[in-house]
């Protein structure tokens, strides 16, 4: 690829702003240690913009300025889209023109692609505004829509401030339908359903009054609605929207309160009630299978994935603990308690290497099928051993009714990622498959010993 960065500007009737946003612009990029290509997709303005973008292509002969005229107009999204299949770069990115949200933001968004984000979004952090308030009333009660609908763990999808991993973009725009206002909706839906992973940024949005704007608060937001709700029809068609929440990273700050109950099974609602639910299914093994660890890590130092409650840490000869998880209300507990634990997605980001043992307690089947790569990250992480703890019984199908009832209320609701179980046969052919040291039965689970 050319450039580290394709800008794409679409543009409407800007003759008033247009001079000004592009130096703005490029005063900011020419600072920056990125190569970049600026990509004007005119649709079919009705005054002097196109006019305006031949005027800054010629005054700017040494920079990579491309455009492209529509001869009839598709809307937003569709100009945005056309520029996009016209990039060269390695991050793809549009901004809106009026810069309302200011370009002085774009490194920090081609930063994080190149920090391994699929996606950077900008969250709008708004001034209070009195004769703006219907505009902000609105804006916010949409996205608060967008999240009840989609159930998607973003503040603000419709921001005119995106940015893309090229790669990953290409594959979502040929499946795009919506060329208008929606398109921005529609793709951090795609996106988020793909499993891509998303970060969102706040930026400090400024309303210009010297532009009017091309968005109609009544009729647009009606229009709005109307897609959102066919959208949503089309996801559940799809059976995209009853996503697991180990099945993408949400943002950091926003936490469970983002789900519905439905989503999540209830025995990770709230730590109190996951510990309640392990010591009772577990009896009196719930102490001996932490213990028999504890006694296997001796006084390694210890990285916990999926550390949930940290239910280990009172058990360890060593306080070298840390733990990761991606359930905020756990991680604030374990906090409260003066544990050491990081928020962490066990899938996409990476882990500390620092730690001589890494322990999996009761969680890998959370990642069928892809359960071996995270053996294999956790091999590739630890100096010394991994130890790996997973029950074989599938207490929904236990004898006890009491026991099969409470299984099958705690386990509603989440995805067959967390339905799945290992029986003792698989297990097994996994733990020999990675040639362990030792196994030991407890009961319920078998934990397996690998020393590297």
């Amino acid at each position: 690829m050319k450039y580290d960065l394709s800008l794409i500007i679409a543009c409407y009737n800007e003759e008033p702003i247009l001079e000004q946003s592009i130096q703005e612009i490029i005063d900011i990029l020419d600072i920056s240690r990125f190569s970049y290509e600026i990509i004007f997709v005119d649709d079919c303005s009705e005054d002097s913009t196109r006019q305006i973008i031949d005027t800054i292509i010629k005054r700017y002969k040494n920079k990579r300025f491309r455009k492209l005229f529509h001869e009839k107009n598709t809307g937003r999204g569709g100009a945005v889209t056309d520029g996009f299949r016209m990039a060269e770069g390695k991050v793809a990115g549009f901004i809106d023109i009026d810069l309302e949200v200011h370009a002085r933001y774009i490194p920090s968004f081609v930063m994080a692609i190149k920090n391994g984000y699929d996606v950077a979004v900008a969250h709008r952090v708004y001034t209070f505004q009195l004769r703006y308030m219907n505009r902000y009333i609105l804006t916010k009660g949409y996205n608060w829509l967008v999240r009840h609908f989609l159930r998607i763990p973003l503040r603000d999808t419709e921001a005119g401030y995106k940015f893309f991993n090229r790669k990953k973009l290409l594959p979502i725009i040929n499946s795009m339908e919506d060329k208008g206002w929606f398109w921005d909706t529609e793709f951090v839906a795609r996106a988020y359903f793909h499993r891509l992973k998303i970060k969102e940024t706040p930026c400090l949005f400024l309303k210009r009054y010297d532009k009017l704007s091309t968005v109609n608060s009544v009729l647009d937001t009606l229009d709005y609605l109307r897609k959102l709700l066919m959208f949503r029809r089309k996801l559940n068609d799809l059976n995209w929207i009853k996503r697991d929440i180990n099945l993408a990273k949400p943002l950091k700050g926003i936490g469970r309160r983002e789900y519905t109950k439905r989503e999540i099974p209830l025995v990770y609602w709230h730590p109190i009630i996951y510990e309640i639910i392990m010591r009772f299914l577990y009896k009196k093994e719930y102490r001996k299978r932490l213990e028999t660890i504890s006694q296997e890590i001796g006084d390694l130092s210890v990285l916990d994935l999926c550390c949930g409650t940290c239910g280990i840490y009172r058990y360890l000869k060593t306080k070298d603990y840390l733990g990761l998880d991606i359930n905020e209300r756990f991680i604030r507990f374990a906090k409260a308690s003066g544990i050491k634990v990081k928020y962490t997605d066990i899938e996409n980001d990476d882990w500390p290497k620092d730690r001589d043992c890494i322990i999996i307690i009761g969680s890998l089947y959370q990642f069928i099928p892809q359960h071996e790569d995270i053996i294999k990250k956790a091999f590739h992480s630890a100096r010394k051993k991994v130890i790996i703890c997973e029950p074989i019984l599938n207490w929904t199908s236990s004898n006890n009714k009491i026991v099969s009832f409470i299984a099958k209320k705690v386990q509603k609701g989440g995805e067959k990622q967390f339905q799945a179980r290992f029986t003792e046969r698989t297990l097994l052919k996994v733990y020999k498959k990675y040639k362990t040291k030792k196994i030991i039965p407890l009961g319920k689970d078998l934990l397996a010993v690998f020393e590297k």
